[in-house]
C-alpha cells in the first residue's frame, strides 16, 4: 500500500514538473517573440506608461478616469430609476431589458464606426509606420500588433460609456459583485470581436479614406449632404410636434406606443436580444432577474470560437500587401508651390494669420465646430417648442431658463475642450515660440480666438430662437447671453491655463496621445463643475426667491474671468522671465 501512494505521489510530481516546464517554456518564447516587443514599444510611445517615474501623475490620471466612471455610472443609474420609478413609461416599475437592446445596439454601433476610422487611421496613416516598416517583421504581425494595441484603447473607450450603461443597469436590479466582474470579462471578448471585426473592415476603408484625402471635393459634398439631410429630418420631427400638448391624453398614448416598439424590435433583432441578454441577463422561471443564463455560457463559447477565426482572417489578409499599404500611404507628396508676393503686416496680425492657418488645417475641429454650430439651434427649436405647446406656471418658466442656459453651456464648454491641448500639440516645436518677435502673451493669447468665435457662432443664435419663442417676462435676453458668453471664455482660459502649465512639449503630443486625452479630461471637468456650480446657483436662488438671479450669476461670471485672465496673462511672464 506504501509503494502504491508513492508511485501515485511520483507521479503527481512528474506531472506538475511538465506542465511547469512547458509553461516556463512558452512564457519565454511569448517574452522575446517579436510581436510581444512590438506591442510594448507602441504602447510605450502611445500611453506614457511612466509610474515608476511618475507616481503623483499616474495616480491622478487613473483618480480621474475612476471618477468619470463612476459619475457616468451614477448618472445612468438617476436616469434609469428615474424613467422607471417616477414617469413609469414602461410596464413595471424598472427598466424592462427590452429597453437595452436598442441602447446597447447604439452604444455597439458607435462603439464600432468609432473604432473603424481610428484604427484605419492608426494603421494606415500613423506616422510611426514609417519607422515599423523597417522592422525585420512579417507583414502579419506588424498588423496583429497594430490590433492589440488598439485594442487597448477601445477597452479604455468602453469604461466611458458602454461599461457605465450596464452597471447602472445592474445597480437598478440589484446584482451581487459577481455581475460586474462577469461583465469585465465578456467586454474584453466582446471588444476583441467589434476591434478584429474592424480590422477585416479597415483595409476597404483604407481606400475610401485615401479617395476622400486626395478628392476634397468629394468630402465637402458628402459633408453637406449629411448636414442637409440631417436638418431636413429635424424641421420635419418639429413639425410633427402638435401646438397643443395635453400631457395626461398623450402619455399613456406614448407609452403603449413605445413598449410595443420595444417588443417588436427584440424580436426583429434576435441576435442583439441575445447579446443584451449575455450582458444583463434573463428572467427566470420565478420572474426575477439572473445574470448566469444559457445565453452566458453559449455567448462566451461562441465569442472565443469567433476571436480564433478572426485572428487567422486578419492575420491572412493583412500579409499579402499590408506593408506595402502603409509604405504607398506614408509617401510624402511635394507640395504645388505658388510664387506670391510678400505683403508687409503688423506683427500681432502676423502672429494671428499664423495660428488662424494653423487651425483650419485642424479639420477635425472645424467638423466639430461645424456640428455644435448647426445642432445647437436645431436643439433649442425643438426643445422649445414642446415647452411652447405646454401650458407652464412660473416656476416651469424658471425652470425652462435654466434648463436652455445649462444645455447651451453644455455643448460649448464640451466643444471649447480643444483649448486644453493647444500648447501640448506644439511638442518638440515649443521653442519656435520664443522666437517670435510679439509679446509671448499676445501671441499664446489669440490661439484662443478660434474658441471665443465658434462660442460666439453657437450661444448667440441658440439664444436668439430661445427668447422668440420665451414667453415669460421674468428673465430678459441680454444677461442671459452675456454670462454665456463669460463663462464659455472663462472656460477656455481656464483649459488652456492648465494645459501651459502642464504642457509636456519635448514628448510626442499628437491627437490621440495620452498627454492630450488626459488634458481634455481635465478640461471636460471644468466644464462640469461650471455647469454644476450654475446649476446649483440658480436652484439656491429659485429656494430663497431672489430677485434677478441672472444679473448676480453675471457678475460672479464676470469676476471669475477677470481674475483668469489676469493669473494666465501673469503666469506666462513669469515663465518667459525665467527661462
Amino acid at each position: 500500500m506504501k509503494n502504491f501512494f508513492a508511485n501515485i505521489g511520483q507521479f503527481f510530481k512528474k506531472a506538475y514538473q511538465i506542465v511547469k516546464g512547458f509553461f516556463k517554456r512558452v512564457f519565454a518564447k511569448i517574452g522575446s517573440y517579436k510581436l510581444t516587443t512590438l506591442v510594448m514599444m507602441q504602447l510605450k510611445d502611445k500611453w506614457n506608461l511612466s509610474f515608476k517615474t511618475d507616481k503623483k501623475g499616474s495616480f491622478f490620471k487613473i483618480t480621474a478616469y475612476v471618477i468619470l466612471f463612476a459619475a457616468i455610472t451614477a448618472l445612468t443609474f438617476v436616469i434609469m430609476y428615474y424613467m422607471g420609478n417616477n414617469l413609469h413609461i414602461f410596464i413595471g416599475y424598472k427598466i424592462p431589458l427590452n429597453a437595452m437592446i436598442p441602447v446597447l445596439a447604439v452604444l455597439t454601433l458607435f462603439e464600432g464606426v468609432s473604432i473603424l476610422i481610428g484604427m484605419t487611421r492608426a494603421l494606415f496613416f500613423a506616422k510611426d509606420n514609417v519607422v515599423l516598416i523597417t522592422y525585420p517583421v512579417k507583414s502579419n504581425t506588424l498588423f496583429i500588433s497594430k490590433l492589440i494595441v488598439y485594442y487597448f484603447d477601445a477597452l479604455k473607450k468602453s469604461l466611458t460609456l458602454f461599461m457605465p450603461v450596464i452597471f447602472g443597469f445592474g445597480l437598478i436590479y440589484g446584482y451581487s459583485a459577481g455581475f460586474y466582474f462577469l461583465t469585465f470579462f465578456l467586454d474584453f471578448l466582446y471588444m476583441a470581436i467589434i476591434v478584429l471585426v474592424c480590422g477585416l473592415l479597415a483595409i476597404p476603408t483604407c481606400y475610401i479614406l485615401r479617395f476622400i484625402d486626395k478628392y476634397r471635393l468629394v468630402k465637402v459634398v458628402f459633408s453637406l449632404i449629411l448636414a442637409g439631410t440631417f436638418i431636413y429630418l429635424a424641421i420635419l420631427l418639429i413639425g410633427v410636434i402638435p401646438t397643443n400638448i395635453n400631457l395626461m391624453e398623450e402619455y399613456d398614448k406614448f407609452s403603449r406606443g413605445l413598449n410595443n416598439f420595444l417588443y417588436n424590435f427584440s424580436l426583429k433583432f434576435s441576435v442583439l436580444t441575445a447579446i443584451t441578454k449575455m450582458f444583463l441577463g434573463s428572467m427566470d422561471k420565478s420572474f426575477s432577474m439572473t445574470y448566469i443564463t444559457s445565453y452566458t455560457l453559449f455567448g462566451v463559447l461562441v465569442m472565443i470560437g469567433l476571436i480564433g477565426v478572426l485572428v487567422v482572417g486578419n492575420a491572412f489578409l493583412s500579409k499579402p500587401f499590408y506593408t506595402k499599404m502603409i509604405a504607398t500611404s506614408n509617401i510624402s507628396k511635394k507640395p504645388a508651390t505658388h510664387e506670391r508676393k510678400n505683403h508687409r503686416f503688423f506683427k500681432t496680425y502676423s502672429v494671428f494669420k499664423y495660428e488662424t492657418m494653423r487651425i483650419l488645417r485642424n479639420e477635425k475641429l472645424i467638423i466639430a465646430s461645424l456640428i455644435c454650430i448647426i445642432v445647437m439651434p436645431l436643439f433649442t427649436i425643438l426643445s422649445n417648442k414642446i415647452y411652447g405647446s405646454i401650458n407652464t406656471r412660473p416656476s416651469g418658466q424658471y425652470y425652462i431658463y435654466a434648463f436652455n442656459f445649462l444645455f447651451i453651456l453644455i455643448v460649448t464648454t464640451s466643444h471649447n475642450t480643444s483649448s486644453a491641448y493647444i500648447y501640448s500639440k506644439d511638442g518638440p516645436s515649443w521653442p519656435v515660440n520664443k522666437t517670435m518677435p510679439v509679446n509671448p502673451q499676445v501671441s499664446l493669447s489669440l490661439r484662443l480666438i478660434y474658441n471665443v468665435i465658434a462660442s460666439l457662432a453657437i450661444i448667440i443664435p441658440s439664444t436668439i430662437i430661445f427668447f422668440s419663442n420665451y414667453k415669460s417676462k421674468l428673465f430678459t435676453m441680454s444677461p442671459f447671453l452675456i454670462t454665456l458668453i463669460i463663462l464659455a471664455i472663462f472656460h477656455s482660459v481656464l483649459s488652456a491655463s492648465y494645459d501651459y502649465s502642464h504642457s509636456k512639449n519635448k514628448d510626442k503630443a499628437d491627437i490621440g496621445s495620452e498627454i492630450i486625452t488626459s488634458h481634455e479630461m481635465v478640461s471636460l471637468g471644468y466644464g462640469l463643475t461650471i455647469c454644476i456650480g450654475y446649476l446649483l446657483f440658480m436652484i439656491m436662488f429659485r429656494l430663497t426667491a431672489t430677485v434677478n438671479p441672472d444679473i448676480r450669476i453675471l457678475i460672479i461670471a464676470l469676476l471669475l474671468l477677470v481674475f483668469e485672465i489676469w493669473f494666465f496673462l501673469r503666469k506666462i511672464r513669469l515663465t518667459y522671465q525665467e527661462n
